[in-house]
């Protein structure tokens, strides 16, 4: 078997307007370490291989 993981280097986070005490779910760009521990589940669970949907320059520029 090959583990295969795809990144969307996104992130739900949870976010609360203080004037009308609403929450909601709103999407991020995950943070580089993030990125790299969802990256380290295909080589811990099994032989594996990450696939990262945005360009590799986007990634090294824009993912802090």
């Amino acid at each position: 078997f090959l583990f295969i993981v795809i990144d969307f280097c996104l992130t739900k986070s949870l976010v609360t307007d203080t004037a009308t005490n609403f929450s909601s779910l709103q999407l991020h760009w995950a943070s580089r370490a993030n990125c790299r521990q969802r990256a380290g589940r295909a080589g811990r669970v099994m032989n594996g291989r990450v696939y990262r949907m945005v360009s590799k320059d986007f990634y090294e520029v824009c993912i802090v």
